[in-house]
């Protein structure tokens, strides 16, 4: 039996790579450019752990050469009836500190996608981005059972575990 922060933490790697796909624009587009969530992973595992915030992103900063950070946090009632969840989303200018954008946004886990599109759109005007055209693909999972799996899959091979990697992906693509 997994526990309930296991049953969970495929959220956090989620609901990035669901920012990541539905913010950053096509490469030579003239936008922002996002750290791809892969290079954001071994940023982590690279950077020492810092007491404050500020040295954390001044330490992103530094590393990755990106102006803006994109934080959040994802809190779940795992107990309860579809796990009602709340993503609270910030943008901080690492150049001086200043969060320039909030959204929130609560709801269910079977709402994770919505949720997401609702934090994006949110946070499009602070960072001068257009509303994505609608017929935008996405090569993300369309349903949260294949999402966690695909997040499960994506944190394994980060991890360099590539054995559990491949099957939580084929999984994935079962589900």
């Amino acid at each position: 039996p997994r526990r309930s922060s296991d049953l969970t933490a495929w959220l956090s790697t989620a609901v990035g790579e669901m920012l990541y796909h539905d913010l950053a624009a096509p490469a030579g587009s003239g936008a922002l450019h996002f750290v791809p969530p892969e290079d954001a992973a071994q940023m982590n595992r690279d950077l020492p752990h810092r007491r404050t915030v500020r040295e954390t992103l001044r330490d992103v900063r530094d590393y990755s050469g990106a102006d803006w950070a994109l934080l959040g946090t994802i809190t779940v009632l795992p107990e309860q009836a579809d796990k009602p969840l709340r993503i609270d989303l910030r943008v901080e200018d690492l150049r001086t500190g200043e969060v320039v954008s909030t959204s929130s946004v609560d709801g269910s886990e079977a709402q994770t996608f919505s949720m997401v599109r609702s934090l994006s759109a949110g946070i499009r005007p602070a960072l001068g981005l257009m509303a994505p055209p609608s017929n935008q693909f996405s090569a993300l999972p369309t349903s949260a059972r294949a999402m966690a799996l695909y997040a499960d899959g994506l944190t394994a091979l980060r991890s360099s575990d590539p054995l559990t990697a491949k099957d939580r992906l084929l999984e994935a693509v079962k589900a």
